[in-house]
């Protein structure tokens, strides 16, 4: 692609600011950004935690903020979506009761 996608403006806002605002509408806290352009994540009001394996794909980014997190619930969500709800994350959220994992299949799409 040759950017970072998070950076990518949809309505004019970075796609990664508007994933990020969702999570936090539905009580995430920290939202953090997995690699990426520290300096223009920073400046969109996300804390970023270095890549254990820049390049390597969404899997390595998910393994990079579980190793971080440790044993706290981790809700993993792409930086690239178009247009996030808050529907689509709370049905997530309230899905995973005791479960160690829950895979979100598809986004839900307005």
């Amino acid at each position: 692609m040759g950017r970072d996608k998070a950076l990518i403006q949809v309505d004019g806002t970075a796609m990664a600011a508007r994933v990020a605002q969702v999570l936090r509408s539905v009580g995430a806290d920290p939202v953090v950004a997995i690699g990426g352009d520290t300096a223009a994540l920073t400046d969109l009001g996300l804390s970023v935690v270095p890549d254990d394996a820049p390049g390597q794909g969404p899997l390595a980014a998910i393994a990079t903020a579980l190793r971080h997190f440790g044993p706290q619930p981790v809700l993993v969500a792409p930086c690239d979506l178009v247009a996030p709800t808050t529907s689509a994350f709370l049905a997530l959220r309230d899905s995973a009761d005791d479960a160690e994992v829950r895979i979100a299949a598809a986004a839900e799409v307005a």
